[in-house]
């Protein structure tokens, strides 16, 4: 399982593979561009192009239009640019960016790398551990097979992780690490163990499997706390990470709902931290405080603990 620690760093790519220049002269009009076998430089200029990377590690640039690439065989680079674009990797680790408008990304095989940029976004891992970052937009990802890392961004984003031990969540990316957009994502671990990172307002499911909920301090200050659909309280575990500057000796409690006999709501120092349900009391939850002070990464100490 792939934390969020040093996620960001994971964007800085394909700076050291070595190009050749495309054999295809690209125009401003509608063009079909195909790579050799080394590694391509393809450039689509403006217009609704057709790119095949073929063989090698190719890097493939839609430009304006709407473009359809594919990087075929090997380690691939492709950039959507403006308008909606279809991009998918195919064979190989790929790393893929959407760019504007409202792209289709798919990685297709191996441990690939997607970010969907701006506009509504549709991204779908397939085998491979893969990330997948929407950006901004209201996005739509799938992790597909394997453990897989899946990032909403900024927006109203519905995240599966599908098959595999995923960690995934609706937040939004910044230069000082992951922050809560504030607004409401829909969260589905899908089969396996998955560590869900739940923001204000957030529909969570863990899905089949051994899943754990991330709450943090973030959401007293949202608009809408979170919903918990299947937490069982048998298999999954919750993660409350709490600031003890402001929350030195932290107390959990339970507000028992009145119209769903089987749902509460947790409360941490009285304030309104999420509704869970199916949990009737705290003695039958596993649950970990982590404090801010302990841990310079607290995804990463969560998705230690949820692996024991």
């Amino acid at each position: 399982m792939l934390g969020l620690a040093g996620l960001l760093s994971l964007l800085a790519v394909g700076a050291a593979i070595e190009l050749t220049p495309d054999k295809d002269e690209p125009t401003e009009d509608n063009d079909t561009l195909e790579g050799g076998d080394g590694p391509d430089l393809l450039d689509a200029l403006a217009g609704d192009d057709l790119v095949h990377g073929g063989a090698g590690n190719d890097t493939l640039l839609g430009g304006k239009g709407d473009d359809w690439l594919n990087g075929a065989e090997g380690d691939d680079l492709l950039f959507g640019g403006l308008d909606a674009d279809d991009l998918l990797g195919d064979l190989g680790v790929d790393v893929i960016f959407g760019g504007e408008g409202d792209d289709y990304l798919a990685g297709q095989a191996e441990d690939d790398q997607l970010w969907g940029d701006e506009g509504d976004d549709t991204l779908i891992g397939g085998p491979g551990d893969d990330l997948v970052l929407g950006g901004d937009g209201d996005d739509a990802m799938m992790g597909g097979l394997d453990d897989d890392t899946l990032v909403g961004g900024d927006g109203q984003d519905i995240v599966n992780g599908n098959d595999g031990d995923d960690v995934l969540t609706g937040f939004k990316t910044t230069d000082e690490g992951l922050e809560d957009d504030n607004t409401k994502d829909y969260l589905n671990g899908g089969d396996g163990a998955d560590l869900i990172l739940v923001g204000s307002g957030d529909i969570a499911s863990g899905g089949e499997g051994e899943d754990g909920f991330v709450l943090g301090d973030w959401l007293l200050d949202g608009e809408e706390i979170p919903d918990l659909k299947d937490f069982d309280p048998e298999s999954d575990r919750l993660f409350i990470v709490y600031d003890d500057d402001e929350h030195p000796d932290p107390e959990l409690s339970l507000d028992m709902s009145q119209d769903q006999p089987d749902a509460a709501t947790l409360l941490l120092d009285g304030l309104p931290l999420a509704d869970i349900d199916s949990l009737q009391s705290l003695a039958e939850a596993k649950i970990t405080l982590l404090a801010q002070s302990d841990y310079s990464n607290y995804m990463d100490a969560a998705a230690k603990a949820h692996l024991v």
